[in-house]
């Protein structure tokens, strides 16, 4: 008898116990997947705790994904993200960041932290709708949680996203083709509004537009391309939603969203882009995040609405200065030549107060100059590298066009055949990726670049004095590698032996470029 009560308590304890673990298709569990992201990112930066990872991760080691992280680890209440916020408002303290929408990210990020500073509300007010549907949809994501832009309630942000919904229900950043993961992205800011009567709608056809795109294998594809990140995305849709994994919308060949995000699992821990590559930042960072909603459910509520009494306001801190700089030598020069000149003046008996003001006057100006001006020769930023590769692999060509523009004669740098630099020939050392021959060609060649975001998050903000959105609201450059348009960013695309490169100035994301 006992044996039979103690029988039945154990395997009542074994079925409370499956409940209440989330477990993945094939046995997998929520947190051994969590984990094993985690530990492949501790091996990586060499760091022995997430804690310490945390602290010494950003700017640099976390190569353009830290908020994803930092909004997937802060819904556990374990970590401390004060060394965190305060790199980051220096960072976007001291950084000109162009993009509104990583500057809406960064914002969203440091309130996940627990921190706020001025460049939060600062960037609701002047962000909101900059860049089209992604800034409205990190907009509402941060008036949701306290910071409005100004003179704009949440419902007016609301309305602007509706207005963007395309005849087939979905969403896409420019243009009239649906694109899976602003769709999604879409949905999670829509979520908190889903049952009222004029978004209701909107994500009823918005699922079903998503359910209509999922493949054979239960994922979603983006530039043609079955991938990881776009799964995440989904599935962080669903859950903000409240939709079950099983739901049969989404469900294809008995194969969920989630199903098909694991099938990008790699041996390390981490999660490739596409199938049969390497580990990729974003995509590992991007399902990391999504873990973390199947577990915590919505990512972007965090607090309840008007209650800021969690959030620490972080002064601006003063920017750092090197210890001793060559502009301190040179204003002490300025210093002393000025006194000297005085000292002149007294002895010739030049005291008129006109010619000390003069002087004095003189030195200011220069003062100045020294503290506002980068004194940095040509020769320092471009030219030949002094430093031969190492580990040469071989070589490819790069190339940079404007075709499009051959026809603005009031464009005095464009060039008459629209060929900013020809094809030229540059030795690859491996793994260098298409941004690093780009930036080695612009150098060699003297030739003006600008770009934003970092590590695999890397794009192209000017080349040639050619900027993104000068010429429309599709303008801007993308790259061809041999004559195909990579799904990646141009710092995540690793070149191999023989690969063409061909950069271009497009008005129509990449539809107008010259067939080759």
């Amino acid at each position: 008898m006992h044996k039979r009560i103690f029988v039945f308590l154990l395997c009542a304890l074994l079925v409370c116990a499956s409940v209440m673990t989330p477990v993945f298709a094939d046995g997998f569990v929520f947190s051994d997947v969590k984990n094993g992201i985690l530990d492949c990112e501790l091996q990586k930066s060499e760091k022995e705790s997430v804690q310490e990872w945390i602290d010494s991760v950003f700017p640099q080691s976390f190569e353009g994904v830290s908020e994803w992280y930092v909004l997937g680890l802060s819904q556990t209440g374990e970590y401390d993200f004060s060394a965190y916020a305060r790199a980051l408002v220096k960072y976007v303290n001291e950084k000109e960041i162009t993009n509104p929408v990583t500057k809406q990210k960064y914002a969203l990020t440091l309130l996940a932290s627990g921190y706020s500073s001025d460049f939060v509300q600062k960037t609701a007010d002047e962000c909101v709708g900059k860049l089209g549907i992604m800034s409205y949809v990190y907009a509402l994501h941060l008036a949701e949680n306290g910071f409005s832009p100004k003179d704009m309630t949440c419902a007016d942000i609301v309305d602007r996203i509706l207005e963007k919904e395309l005849d087939d229900g979905g969403f896409a950043v420019t243009g009239t083709v649906f694109d899976a993961d602003v769709t999604a992205m879409v949905l999670q800011a829509l979520a908190p509004y889903r049952n009222e009567e004029s978004v209701k709608p909107v994500i009823e056809r918005a699922l079903e537009r998503l359910s209509t795109a999922q493949t054979e294998n239960g994922g979603f594809m983006n530039y043609g391309v079955e991938n990881a990140e776009s799964c995440a995305q989904v599935l962080i849709a669903m859950s903000s939603l409240g939709i079950e994994l099983n739901d049969s919308r989404f469900v294809k060949n008995e194969a969920t969203v989630l199903d098909a995000m694991l099938s990008f699992r790699c041996v390390d821990g981490g999660f490739s882009h596409t199938l049969g590559t390497e580990p990729s930042a974003q995509a590992t960072a991007q399902v990391f995040l999504a873990l973390c909603a199947l577990e915590n459910g919505s990512l972007y509520q965090l607090k309840e609405l008007n209650d800021l009494s969690h959030i620490v306001y972080m002064p601006q801190e003063e920017k750092e200065e090197d210890s001793v700089s060559w502009r301190v030598y040179a204003v002490t020069v300025i210093a002393t030549v000025s006194v000297l000149a005085c000292l002149l003046l007294l002895i010739f008996k030049k005291r008129h107060y006109k010619n000390f003001l003069l002087v004095l006057l003189i030195g200011t100006v220069l003062c100045l100059l020294v503290f506002t001006l980068d004194f940095q020769s040509a020769d320092d930023y471009y030219g030949e590298s002094q430093t031969p590769k190492e580990n040469v692999i071989g070589t490819v060509t790069l190339e940079i066009r404007c075709d499009v523009l051959t026809d603005r004669t009031d464009l005095s740098h464009v060039p008459e055949d629209g060929v900013i630099l020809k094809k030229t020939e540059f030795e690859i050392a491996e793994g260098e990726s298409v941004f690093d021959i780009l930036e080695e060609a612009v150098r060699k060649n003297r030739i003006q670049m600008e770009y934003g975001g970092m590590g695999e998050l890397i794009y192209i903000q000017g080349l040639g004095y050619l900027y993104e959105l000068d010429h429309g609201d599709l303008s801007g450059w993308i790259y061809l590698v041999n004559g195909e348009s990579p799904s990646v960013g141009c710092a995540a695309y690793t070149l191999s032996d023989g690969d063409t490169v061909v950069w271009h100035y497009s008005l129509n994301q990449g539809k107008d470029i010259p067939q080759e």
